[in-house]
């Protein structure tokens, strides 16, 4: 099947299957298992309307792991069509890098944010930290350099 007719069938399921407001995230689970890659990802949210959520930090794990361009990826998704950013932190393991959540943001990852945001802010973002919890004090700081990110881009 190609990659434009799989992502008409998956529009049709989205709208057969929808009857009320799903997030993003979850008419995408509905119909992923037939999509694969970013331009699918992307087609899908053109013609069904849904937006994105953009997880910085796993276009970054990706990219990694097995070779495929962050910046293109996030290229692949119109402007206007990201619902919500995620950041997180990784774990560097000795054969591959493993989105964990349980650490700060990487400066690469923050370099991708900056990107994201000047094709997509404002869009809300998440900090996801599910694992060695640090101080509150770590999770503000955190936080607080994403909104000062976030002003900068939409002040420029």
């Amino acid at each position: 099947m190609s990659s434009d007719a799989g992502a008409e069938a998956a529009v049709r399921d989205i709208r057969r299957k929808t009857r009320k407001q799903y997030s993003a995230e979850e008419k995408i689970r509905i119909v992923l298992s037939g999509l694969r890659g970013e331009d699918s990802i992307a087609e899908l949210c053109r013609r069904s309307g849904c937006g994105v959520l953009l997880d910085v930090n796993n276009l970054y794990v990706n990219q990694l792991n097995n070779g495929s361009d962050a910046l293109a990826a996030m290229h692949a998704i119109a402007p206007g069509s990201v619902a919500e950013i995620h950041l997180a932190g990784h774990l560097v393991a000795p054969h591959c890098v493993v989105d964990t959540h349980g650490d700060r943001v990487a400066e690469p990852v923050w370099a991708l944010y900056q990107a994201a945001l000047e094709r997509y802010a404002p869009a809300p973002t998440l900090i996801e930290w599910d694992t060695d919890i640090p101080p509150l004090e770590v999770l503000l700081g955190e936080a607080r350099r994403a909104r000062a990110l976030q002003a900068e881009a939409c002040c420029v």
